[in-house]
């Protein structure tokens, strides 16, 4: 039995099926799919709603709490800000009120009973504490007073309604104890020597017997050094010391209780150690002093000074009792809390502390500064290098790289010695944020992790600039203040609790409706399913009937398509198939019947191309028999060519030898040519009628850096593009015929200026005696730098002598009038203050009370202002005597001077120089000096080495100012002895030089400035001064970005 074989009706109707059928019950699968994908992504995206609304309730909640609890920090910064500069004012205040108790003093008799009186009066209110106790446990101190005992008040209430809202009342602030003592601890009356001859003391830390205090070991604590600091007083001015006092040591810090001397091993002697407040209220207080001193004046002349000796417990006050919390006030302070005022002075050492034991001080025995706390690693340095603490300190960097990081010496804490003095206190990170913030006389905070708290500390500078204080921006010192920001956060941690208890309910509702919702979706998913099985077998039956059909119809007509194609096959050309219809089969038939089309052309064709093949093999014989006979006409041809051939190589040859020994002849002369030309100092350049170069000379080749062949026929002004601007020269002696000349062309090479005198001859191509046919010009370029340098060397002088002579004329026109002014001062002052007799004649015949008018005039300080005439006068005198004597001309004149008089006198003339250019002002800059050569002299030029101090101080000056570094413009200036040497060192912290620049530094018109603003001669003038003039040295040292160093060393004897 055959085998089924399937027709195509067959195959279309299971073609149908798979079509159809299969993507339909796809379809639904699909659909159900994507039903179910539907329910779990709405499943999913409600638990994800749901996550996200208690992750936005979560986040509103933190929110919530951290801008409440940023909110309270900002005012609290702002509020302890607000007490940090309120104390650091009235601290300042306070002080000029002593500057004016100084004043009183000095008008006062010089007697016992003034001096008493004036003590007396001169009293204030300090704040003490009830003596504490130890408790029973012995692990804390408290107040010694019965804890029973109610000091409270009774709690008010707002009497009127509509006062209720937010009323507060705090009870007034009854349980501080006051005591009254006397602002002083002495006043001394001191003579010009230096001996106390009248003394007034209010307690027994200072000695009451009369000493001679120019002597250091006669002062308190062996410290004070006031005495030479009163020999250059002038009348009227004030003379403020820093804070001296004795160091008090610790046995530990933190609370010193038996329990923790116990744990650490330490005796319990709370006692012998310093005091600290609830930490340890009976320890050593800190007892130091301030001094204020000023000459008293008697009949115009100073005839001693009188000091007051302010006592430190005073200053103290400012910051022992505030409090940054809404406790305000404390009789006692807690150290331990974090919230706590202290005190520093100008250099940055602690003078104020609830800890005293924190206060810098001194040794009582040695009169030195007690070591303050360092840092390990520096301690041990300090312990290896073999120095005292007074040598080793100075030769630390101030302030280095202050980390949390870096550990403290537990060397130190274990001797007690742990006095706070920023500048080495390299644990202590805030003590660079509290000079940032003050250090231009401002006040600011941060907040830093510090003794295990997270603190707010805040600082104001002290706006007191009396005496040495006046120096600085900061003033005395600054105030800081100490908070722990915890106790800011209360209030915003309470509504944060509120707020969690909220959000737990919502999120346990939130997860009900949740389920509710997971149930109702399952149920409706299950009845879509059923529903779509039902509907697919209905169209699932449909689409097999339509197939049967449509198979039944496609057949017929594919059955006619292949009859058609046999006839064909079987040799019928001309036999095409019927279209009857439009559809895909018409479009069949139709293309059936073009394939026949085409094949019955090709075959048309390819008949035709063989009958053309065959009459072109023909045509191609006769062309091959035609070459055979030409080939061999040329064979018979070839013998005779080679005769004429060797003739004519003999006549080549001989033509050949004659002209190279022309170009021979030739080449010479051009080499000569060239050689000449590349001789001549000159450059010169041979251009073209277009300007473009045909000879190039080795001078220019130096000077543009570019060889002769790649010179040629280059444009002139692209390779040297300063003639660009002299194209008009160049191209008018070409067409005109007319030598064209040029003086001063400019460029700069290498940060240098060159100059040029440039000279265009017209070139003629009948002028050369060549075949080549040259026209264009011979360019020469002079080069005439040192020239043109030497006539602004030359100007530049006679300016100076004419500025000499102007200065000369000045002084003598300035100190006319200022002799005249200083004079009719004096006189003034003796006609009044002075009891002459035609004074107090005069007094009389007029009427008027000699003393009254004196006593008028000293309320109005007239008697200061006629001083203030005066030593305004006698500066502006100085002023003129130095610029006369630097810018005066005369001849070299050798004599034994001291150097650093010399450098001195140069200074106060640079400071009152004013260059508008370059915006330097001298007096911004601070002027570091070491001398450690000043008793003996130097053979010198004075005037030449005034000079050559000038031109580097001005120089120097100029560059720092144009730094670009964030850091405080100064100089270093340094002169000692070296064998039969002296070396004067002058260093600035400006930009430096690169090594070009250090190369060419000495080299005459050398500058890095700009046009018109240097002439480069300062420098070189310099070197030749030392070198040439005084048989010196003269060297720079310097890096880039790391400042610059002159060194200068002159022989102590100048030999001629």
């Amino acid at each position: 039995m055959p085998s089924y074989r399937p027709g195509i009706r067959d195959k279309l109707i299971g073609i149908f099926i798979l079509i159809k059928v299969i993507p339909l019950i796809a379809l639904a699968w699909f659909a159900w799919t994507e039903i179910s994908n539907l329910s779990h992504t709405i499943e999913d995206q409600v638990n994800e709603m749901a996550r996200t609304s208690l992750e936005t309730t979560t986040q509103v909640s933190a929110l919530a709490t951290s801008s409440s609890i940023r909110a309270l920090d900002l005012k609290a910064r702002e509020a302890i800000e607000r007490l940090t500069t309120d104390t650091a004012r009235a601290v300042a205040s306070f002080l000029y009120d002593r500057d004016d108790d100084i004043t009183l003093a000095a008008m006062l008799p010089v007697d016992e009973t003034a001096y008493t009186r004036f003590m007396e009066i001169h009293e204030r209110e300090i704040t003490i504490h009830e003596p504490w106790v130890l408790n029973e446990a012995g692990d804390a101190w408290q107040p010694g007073h019965d804890p029973a005992v109610d000091r409270g008040h009774e709690t008010k209430y707002a009497r009127n309604p509509d006062n209720e809202l937010d009323f507060h009342y705090r009870p007034p602030d009854s349980g501080m104890i006051k005591e009254k003592i006397p602002l002083f601890l002495e006043i001394t009356f001191v003579e010009l020597s230096g001996q106390e001859t009248l003394k007034i003391t209010t307690s027994d830390l200072l000695p009451d017997d009369l000493r001679d205090v120019s002597k250091k070991e006669n002062t308190y604590c062996r410290a004070e050094t006031y005495f030479d600091e009163l020999k250059a007083l002038a009348p009227g001015e004030i003379y403020v010391s820093e804070v001296i006092g004795a160091y008090v040591r610790t046995h530990m810090i933190g609370p010193y209780t038996r329990v923790t001397a116990q744990e650490k091993n330490v005796a319990f002697q709370p006692e012998q150690s310093g005091y600290a407040g609830k930490e340890n209220p009976v320890g050593k207080r800190f007892q130091g002093l301030i001094r204020w001193a000023t000459p008293v004046v008697r009949d115009g002349g100073i005839i001693g000074y009188v000091t007051l000796a302010l006592d430190h417990t005073h200053i103290m006050e400012f910051t022992d009792h505030i409090m940054p919390t809404a406790e305000r006030y404390t009789d006692i302070s807690d150290a331990a809390s974090g919230n706590y005022a202290f005190m520093w002075d100008f250099k940055g050492r602690n003078i104020s502390h609830p800890r005293d034991y924190f206060i810098v001080g001194y040794d009582p025995e040695t009169g030195q500064p007690a070591i303050p706390w360092l840092d390990a690693k520096t301690y041990a340095e300090y312990i290896q290098s073999g120095m005292d603490v007074q040598a080793f300190l100075p030769t630390l960097p101030e302030r280095k790289d202050q980390a949390l990081s870096i550990k403290p010496s537990t060397e130190l804490v274990k001797q007690g010695y742990v006095a706070l003095d920023c500048r080495y206190l390299n644990f202590a990170p805030q003590c660079d944020g509290w000079e940032n913030v003050t250090e231009d006389g401002g006040s600011g905070s941060f907040v830093i992790f510090w003794s295990g708290l997270l603190k707010l500390t805040t600082a104001g500078a002290i706006p007191y600039y009396t005496g040495q204080y006046g120096r600085d921006p900061q003033g005395f010192g600054f105030v800081t203040i100490g908070a722990n920001v915890h106790e800011f956060h209360k209030a915003a941690d309470t509504t944060a609790e509120k707020i969690k208890s909220v959000e737990k309910r919502y999120s346990a509702s939130i997860n009900t409706q949740k389920q509710k919702n997971q149930e109702t979706m399952m149920t409706s998913l299950q009845d879509t399913a059923r529903r779509m099985t039902y509907y697919t077998g209905i169209m699932v039956l449909v689409v097999i009937i339509i197939a049967i059909f449509m198979a039944a119809a496609l057949t017929g007509r594919i059955t006619r398509v292949i009859d058609g194609v046999a006839r064909f096959r079987k040799g019928e050309m001309d036999y095409r198939l019927e279209i009857d219809t439009r559809d895909e089969m018409g479009e069949l038939s139709k293309a059936i019947n073009s394939m026949a089309d085409s094949m019955q052309k090709s075959f048309n064709a390819l008949q035709l191309s063989k009958q053309k093949i065959e009459v072109s093999n023909e045509s191609l014989k006769n062309q091959i028999k035609g070459r055979i006979k030409v080939q061999k006409q040329l064979q018979r041809n070839r013998d005779k060519l080679e005769g004429i051939v060797k003739e004519r190589t003999v006549e080549l040859e001989r033509e050949i030898v004659e002209r190279k020994e022309k170009e021979t002849a030739l080449q010479g002369l051009k080499n000569m040519l060239s050689r000449i030309i590349d001789s001549m100092p000159s450059i010169i350049v041979v251009v073209d009628t277009r300007a473009r170069i045909i000879l190039w000379n080795q001078e220019a080749q130096f000077l543009t850096g570019i060889n002769e062949e790649n010179a040629n026929d280059r444009s002139l002004f692209d390779v040297l593009p300063f003639m660009e601007k002299e194209q008009s020269i160049v191209f008018k002696a070409i067409q005109e015929g007319v030598i064209q000349k040029e003086q001063k062309l400019e460029m700069v090479r290498d940060e240098e200026r060159i100059f040029f005198e440039l000279t265009v001859y017209p070139l003629m191509a009948a002028q050369i005696d060549i075949d080549l046919p040259i026209e264009g010009a011979v360019i020469r370029i002079d080069n005439i730098t040192q020239r043109v340098y030497m006539e602004e060397m030359m100007i530049q002088t006679e300016k100076m002598q004419s500025i000499g002579s102007l200065a000369a004329g000045m002084a003598h026109e300035i100190n006319n009038p200022l002799a005249g002014i200083m004079q009719n001062a004096q006189v003034m002052r003796n006609r009044i203050q002075e009891n002459l007799p035609k004074n107090l004649e005069v007094a009389q015949e007029t009427g008027v009370s000699l003393e009254k008018v004196q006593a008028y005039m000293s309320k109005r300080e007239v008697f200061n202002m006629i001083d203030a005439i005066m030593a305004s006068g006698r500066r502006a005198a100085d002023i003129v005597a130095n610029m006369l004597s630097f810018s005066r001309k005369s001849e070299s004149s050798y004599s034994n001077h001291n150097i650093c008089d010399l450098m001195d006198r140069t200074i106060e003339i640079i400071e009152n120089d004013y260059d508008f250019k370059k915006r330097v002002d001298f007096k911004n800059i601070e002027i570091r000096r070491d001398y450690r050569f000043c008793d003996s002299t130097v053979e010198c030029d004075s005037g030449k080495i005034q000079q050559v101090f000038f031109n580097i101080l001005k120089n120097g000056a100029q560059a720092m100012m144009e730094s670009q570094e964030e850091r405080k413009p100064t100089f270093s200036i340094s002169v000692f002895r070296q064998a039969r040497h002296v070396v004067i060192e002058v260093e600035d912290n400006g930009p430096g030089m690169n090594e070009h620049m250090k190369t060419h530094v000495f080299e005459p018109f050398f500058t890095t400035k700009p046009v018109g603003v240097g002439t480069g001669l300062g420098l070189y003038v310099s070197y030749f001064i030392i070198a040439d003039n005084h048989n010196g040295t003269i060297k720079v040292e310097s890096e880039e970005g790391q400042g610059t160093k002159f060194v200068i060393q002159l022989p102590l004897h100048y030999r001629r």
